[in-house]
């Protein structure tokens, strides 16, 4: 999941994040926010865990027979609005924000869509830590934690901190991970799908931190301590499971942590993987070659975990396709879009962005479930 001066690698999402905005994509905007259907204008191509020969049996399923046609839709914005994040539920609404470009920590205006792209209701002042649940989102928002409805309504509010700057992060179990710091220290909250808290606790200090919630329910917890990073894991109760261990140097901006199938987490940072982490484990592993290779993508996993979709983000190219390979790092094939930048909801839909801001958004409901 890139937020300017916040998250880096977009997601997500749970894969949200600026893009490139240029050029136009399927279908054209619609004037009213509305629905234009979009011709697929896609481009399929397979490939081996060398990019050339056929993919493996492990690779069954992971690519799309076709793209599709597309449902574009357009984010309401003004002069001088960007549009930098997208992302959906599990039952395939999709939603987008559009914020002012010279705000740096900024909180933008989130409109919501349903799988035909009918607009469906909105929110504001929420910056870019928005998950999707089942049906609805999560969010920070202000010293607030809250569950929004698929109309935009908010359907429960938990008080945080107001002394503290909380961020969400995404739970692959559903709910969110919060990080509040208050100076240099840190609190962890834990909360469950319908938006109750379930855990708190002081996780010691740090500057900055990041962090996710992955399929063994396990939460890791990065945190700047000096001038590297450390991690730890934590159980549900958010009890330390793991000893600390580093990272390495600190970067220049807060670091991306992805969950893997079946548990255990990728870390990125300024843009290049790190490290993995096995779910619980108190050490850091090697990137393997397939991620590695992929600096300035982030990972989202697809096909209910049997693969993954690396997304384009700033500083790679080309823009407009993902690569596919399958939970064992066999690349399947690539899928090409008529879009400038992507992102993807949880339940695989694809979302597009591009023209005026970023601001039209051509959507593949549901491609990649």
């Amino acid at each position: 999941m890139v937020r300017k001066a916040l998250i880096l690698g977009a997601f997500a999402v749970y894969a949200c994040g600026p893009v490139d905005q240029s050029g136009t994509a399927s279908g054209g905007p619609s004037g009213d926010g509305g629905p234009v259907a979009g011709a697929d204008g896609g481009i399929l191509t397979g490939g081996g865990a060398d990019g050339g020969s056929a993919p493996t049996a492990g690779c069954g399923g992971i690519m799309p027979a076709d793209l599709g046609g597309a449902i574009t839709v357009t984010m309401p914005h003004g002069g001088g609005d960007v549009c930098w994040n997208a992302t959906g539920d599990l039952a395939g609404n999709v939603a987008a924000e559009a914020h002012r470009s010279s705000e740096d920590s900024w909180k933008g205006t989130w409109q919501i869509w349903g799988t035909t792209g009918n607009p469906r209701g909105s929110f504001s002042n929420v910056g870019g830590d928005l998950f999707g649940q089942q049906e609805g989102f999560q969010s920070t928002q202000g010293s607030s934690h809250v569950v929004w409805s698929t109309d935009g309504q908010a359907l429960r509010r938990s008080d945080l901190d107001d002394k503290c700057a909380p961020e969400a992060f995404y739970a692959s179990t559903g709910g969110a991970l919060v990080l509040e710091r208050c100076g240099s220290k840190l609190t962890a909250r834990r909360f469950d799908p319908r938006g109750a808290q379930v855990a708190m606790a002081e996780i010691g200090k740090g500057s900055s931190a990041a962090g996710v919630i992955d399929a063994q329910d396990r939460a890791l917890i990065i945190s700047a301590q000096g001038g590297s990073y450390s991690g730890r894991w934590y159980d549900r109760n958010l009890s330390a499971i793991s000893e600390s261990f580093t990272l390495g140097a600190r970067g220049g901006s807060e670091p991306a942590v992805r969950p893997l199938a079946g548990g255990g987490a990728a870390i990125q940072i300024d843009g290049s993987w790190a490290a993995t982490v096995r779910s619980g484990t108190g050490s850091a592993d090697t990137v393997p070659p397939w991620l590695s290779s992929h600096d300035r993508y982030d990972l989202q996993i697809i096909r209910q975990g049997r693969g993954y979709a690396l997304i384009p983000r700033a500083g790679a190219s080309p823009h407009d396709t993902l690569e596919l390979y399958s939970a064992a790092g066999e690349r399947c094939g690539a899928l090409k879009f008529p879009a400038d930048g992507l992102s993807m909801g949880p339940d695989g839909t694809v979302i597009g962005s591009s023209g005026d801001g970023g601001c039209t958004h051509p959507f593949w409901s549901g491609l990649l479930r």
